[in-house]
């Protein structure tokens, strides 16, 4: 993997995640097309891998209550080649769809797996599930938003052989300036390679 990456070093590099582990980061989205094939398909270490969400890394590493979340739950083998991780992230967003229009409120939870090759977090297809339905609580400007007025309505719960797999729900409320604040977030989600075991995402401000 180090070569692989030291060989396509203006596309690629090594970095540390939020628990200090490596993995592979994608400096340029250029890289798609340069060794993959038409369907963005191209093997690794006797693997068949997608270029496009191969190396894709979330921007948050938070750990305690707020608007975004993430926590990993991590299956440790002898060795390097049999680890897997299940990561679990929770979100509450908002956004202008025009200057002087309303705001979007989005709640979602979305989850991926990861395994290793070459000591190295990638990640990678696999079966995933979003256990059960998930709570999500924000604020924006004295109105509350729950699943009952920002219900889960896109996305799916479960994806076989997947990198990911999201649910989310939004709507619409007058802008008043500012963002919204999570105050609760409840989320499980388990994948194939971490078996019986879950990751959960459970706080409260």
């Amino acid at each position: 993997m180090r070569v692989f990456v030291r060989n396509n070093v203006k596309y690629l590099s090594v970095g540390d995640n939020f628990r200090g582990e490596e993995e592979v980061k994608s400096i340029t989205e250029s890289f798609y097309n340069f060794i993959a094939n038409e369907n963005f398909e191209f093997i690794l270490e006797g693997e068949i891998v997608d270029i496009r969400t191969i190396f894709q890394e979330d921007i948050s590493s938070q750990r305690s209550c707020g608007n975004v979340m993430e926590l990993d739950y991590i299956k440790n083998q002898p060795g390097c080649r049999n680890d897997r991780l299940a990561r679990l992230k929770t979100k509450g967003l908002s956004d202008v769809l025009t200057y002087a229009g309303p705001l979007t409120i989005e709640h979602g939870v979305f989850l991926r797996g990861q395994k290793k090759i070459g000591c190295i977090w990638i990640n990678y297809r696999t079966d995933l599930d979003i256990v059960g339905t998930p709570t999500i609580r924000s604020t924006y400007n004295g109105i509350t938003f729950t699943n009952t007025n920002i219900p889960f309505t896109s996305g799916s719960t479960s994806c076989d052989n997947c990198y990911s797999t999201e649910i989310f729900g939004q709507t619409t409320t007058p802008n008043v300036g500012g963002g919204i604040n999570v105050t609760r977030a409840l989320a499980e989600g388990t994948t194939r390679g971490i078996g019986a075991n879950s990751v959960i995402i459970n706080c409260e401000d």
